[in-house]
């Protein structure tokens, strides 16, 4: 089984010799897909059919959700919806099958559709997109409350451990905050850990506490001091940068014995040589990851590596892909509707989307994954009972492209980045991701 986690942009492989490792960032969302293929053309169907299985932010089968199978051009092909166990198994699909999941708040609430498209995959998932299941309530072991002492004067704070707890918190950060505790948060030797991060105005880290390996009970109360200013500094030099570093920015995402905790940003932290310094928290990681951005003209372009230890790193933006470029929808609101874009390197790994459907009565959210081969896709056509999903049009795209060393092409992206903690990822890895927004028109063409 594999299970997958998303969130990305576009990366070029790097070379092994500047491989030096990253990790990717924190997905958030899961679906199962399970498609084989072999050797066909695409009027031959897989033999063994194909599974979705759908899963929440906590891991929990999702029932009620509708699964579209279409073709690769996204022609409707059949329709259901997923069991008590999450999954949906359609028998016949074609090669190069289009997968899309809709799904509606409940209440009345968001909509959100996610395409898959060229899927040939003996098993995908993806989970998290869908973040609630009534099956929940089984991941999740209790609370925990913590009460941060600010000692050092901090302007403001945020809390790591925990679902959903990273958040900043009031100038005067004495207020206890109560955070849900799941199978997730815990760590491989089953106990759970809490860092508190003090900040300043400009959002520069000045001090942290911890409290580190505790064993778990539900209700728990502890008090957690933010007193320490003995942050760790690692130089990351910057190579070939072009233009100012006036919009450069750095972020340190440390993982401890399998539970991801803490990420720290510094911006414009720069001296005459490009490098900038970014702070770490000593004796606490197992897992450093460690992305340098750039904004400029629109676009985020960003490398990152990740690796056990702290050390100073070299990011050479020579090698940053160039963003996608003539990003734009054709025939919108009609069975033809098309987005289209170019300036993809065909050695990434997976194209990106993400689009804002316009004139929608509710919020409404449309993400698509494709090969990097592709330079357009036809939506997919959704059946009458899912009228309210097809989007007139849209207010903004995104196409984001990303590529990882450790990965190589499409089908290895869907069968192992998508399984997140169910897949073993290398000691060390990187990435390099670009991420354009680009404005298309209100109107079709």
């Amino acid at each position: 089984m594999s299970v997958t986690c998303i969130s990305f942009s576009i990366a070029r492989r790097l070379s092994s010799g500047r491989a030096q490792g990253l990790k990717a960032l924190l997905l958030i969302a899961c679906v199962t897909l399970f498609v084989s293929c072999g050797s066909c053309d695409n009027a031959k169907t897989s033999a063994s059919g194909l599974t979705v299985r759908v899963l929440s932010y906590l891991r929990a089968p999702v029932p009620n959700v509708s699964i579209v199978l279409g073709d690769n051009n996204g022609s409707l092909i059949s329709v259901a919806e997923t069991n008590a166990a999450g999954e949906v198994h359609f028998d016949a699909p074609p090669t190069d099958a289009t997968v899309t999941i809709a799904w509606q708040d409940t209440g009345g609430g968001a909509r959100s559709l996610i395409s898959f498209y060229d899927v040939n995959t003996p098993f995908v998932v993806v989970a998290g997109k869908v973040p609630f299941s009534p099956l929940d309530s089984k991941n999740i072991l209790g609370s925990a409350t913590i009460k941060a002492n600010n000692t050092i004067g901090a302007a403001h704070w945020a809390l790591s451990g925990g679902s959903f707890p990273y958040m900043p918190l009031p100038t005067s950060p004495v207020t206890p905050v109560t955070v849900t505790i799941t199978d997730k948060d815990l760590q491989n030797d089953g106990k759970v850990s809490f860092v508190v991060i003090g900040f300043d105005l400009q959002g520069n880290p000045v001090g942290y506490g911890t409290l580190l390996d505790q064993e778990f009970t539900d209700g728990m109360s502890l008090n957690l001091a933010i007193d320490k200013t003995d942050f760790l500094t690692a130089r990351s030099t910057i190579l070939n940068f072009p233009g100012s570093t006036a919009n450069l920015s750095g972020t340190v995402s440390l993982q401890r014995k399998g539970a991801s905790l803490v990420s720290i940003q510094s911006k414009s932290v720069t001296d005459k040589g490009r490098n900038i310094y970014l702070k770490y928290i000593p004796d606490f990681a197992d897992k450093v990851t460690t992305e340098i951005s750039n904004s400029a003209g629109g676009v985020l372009y960003s490398l990152g590596l990740f690796s056990e230890t702290v050390s100073d790193l070299a990011f050479d933006f020579a090698d940053a892909l160039p963003a996608p470029s003539n990003v734009k929808i054709t025939d919108a609101g009609t069975d033809k509707a098309t987005i289209s874009w170019g300036g993809i390197d065909t050695e990434s790994d997976a194209v990106h989307i993400f689009a804002s459907p316009k004139d929608a009565d509710v919020p409404s959210f449309y993400e698509i994954y494709a090969p990097p081969w592709r330079n357009s896709v036809i939506l997919p056509h959704l059946p009458d009972s899912l009228a309210a999903f097809r989007p007139t049009g849209f207010k903004s795209i995104t196409v984001n492209n990303y590529d990882y060393d450790f990965i190589s092409g499409y089908k290895e992206f869907i069968d192992k980045k998508m399984q997140g903690n169910s897949w073993t990822w290398p000691a060390s890895g990187s990435y390099r991701r670009t991420a354009p927004g680009v404005p298309v028109p209100s109107k079709p063409k």
